[in-house]
């Protein structure tokens, strides 16, 4: 439910600001290899910023959908205000989705309390059998302990802005 409103809001500004930079820099007109590099560069971010900031990701997939258009069409001018009118039209429709079908991440919690404890008994093993095990698989149970916490701990986060309604089920 949290994660739908954070990224409603980060798909509506970074949407925005993308498209912003793009009709920015297509007004420069800039030659081909600028056009193709900055969408190389856009892609990139798309893939980089994906599970670290989705307001960059989505500034980013607007950058390059843009100057794909561009490159079809240079004179579709009309697809900026569609992709941002799109944007909006699709997050007002997620969030009036989310109180009809939410998913509670309270829910989760034992999945992901599980999947910690294993992840530990894992480490624990590797630690314990310490010249029975290579430093890979150390490292890789390790990484497993903290992806499981990190797991954890947003699932935490995100129920905390959650609302607290006694009729939740």
């Amino acid at each position: 439910f949290s994660m739908t409103l954070q990224r409603r809001t980060d798909r509506i500004i970074g949407t925005t600001a993308g498209c912003a930079a793009t009709a920015v820099l297509l007004y420069t007109s800039p030659p081909l290899a600028v056009l193709v590099a900055a969408m190389f560069v856009a892609q990139t971010a798309v893939n980089t910023f994906l599970a670290i900031n989705y307001r960059y990701t989505a500034a980013a997939a607007s950058i390059v959908a843009l100057i794909q258009i561009h490159l079809l069409n240079p004179v579709a001018v009309f697809a900026f205000g569609e992709r941002v009118l799109d944007t909006v039209v699709g997050a007002f429709l997620a969030y009036v989705c989310s109180f009809i079908f939410p998913s509670w991440e309270y829910r989760g919690l034992p999945q992901l309390l599980h999947l910690l404890v294993r992840a530990n008994a894992r480490y624990a093993q590797a630690v314990l059998a310490c010249n029975a095990v290579t430093e890979e698989e150390y490292r890789l149970a390790r990484k497993g302990v903290l992806d499981s916490l990190a797991e954890l701990s947003g699932a935490f986060e995100r129920m905390q802005r959650e609302p607290t309604t006694p009729g939740r089920s």
